[in-house]
């Protein structure tokens, strides 16, 4: 009888040894790692934790930046209890943690006093679009913001106000060559008169924004 039961308990010990768990794979998917040489697959395997769940303190704020500036993204969570967090973009994995998946020099991921930042350097178009902060528990938790980049560049080292170039009826406020706060707004009725800095009718008010006329382009 005691060798049947030892023989049992061996084949059971290397039952439960030969079924190893099935690595679970960040939003189903194998992420492609472009790093790594073509003749190897980099598979970035991220196991959830099934027990507990993260809470997002704050959740990600959108973001407007003028081209060629740059922004953080901040995801502060409160008890990761072990999951890993994912920065993504428009639906692609951009880092695990801090491991870059998604190569880009205007990248960069950090952890700052548990806070989990992610700064976009030297903004253009093409660094539009929905950022989100995803903790690795099960089920995921997503906190998602925008960044868009506003058209408007000051000119370099200078203060005061400037015209939209797409509004007549709008303005900017620049202070040493960036953009302060959001565009100003004219009243109805009135353009931005970018020569004396004001809103004003458009029929005083020089073109291409108002109908005025110089005379001095006539004589």
């Amino acid at each position: 009888m005691l060798p049947r039961l030892v023989f049992l308990a061996i084949f059971l010990a290397s039952s439960v040894h030969s079924a190893p768990r099935q690595p679970y794979y960040y939003g189903q998917n194998r992420v492609l790692c472009p790093t790594v040489p073509s003749n190897r697959v980099l598979l970035v395997s991220v196991e959830p934790n099934f027990y507990d769940r993260a809470v997002f303190r704050q959740p990600l704020s959108d973001r407007m930046v003028e081209p060629g500036r740059s922004t953080t993204f901040i995801c502060k969570v409160r008890d990761m209890n072990g999951n890993s967090l994912v920065w993504e973009k428009d639906g692609r994995v951009l880092f695990v943690d801090n491991y870059r998946v998604t190569w880009s020099g205007k990248l960069h991921a950090a952890k700052r006093r548990g806070e989990y930042l992610l700064r976009v350097f030297h903004v253009s178009k093409e660094e539009e679009g929905n950022y989100t902060c995803v903790v690795n528990s099960d089920p995921p938790q997503r906190s998602t913001g925008q960044l868009k980049v506003d058209g408007f560049l000051c000119p370099r080292r200078l203060s005061g106000m400037f015209a939209d170039p797409k509004d007549c009826s709008r303005y900017y406020v620049c202070k040493d060559g960036r953009v302060k706060g959001e565009r100003g707004y004219c009243p109805d009725g009135l353009v931005f008169d970018a020569g004396r800095k004001v809103c004003d009718k458009p029929a005083i008010v020089p073109r291409p924004c108002g109908t005025l006329i110089d005379e001095s382009i006539l004589t």
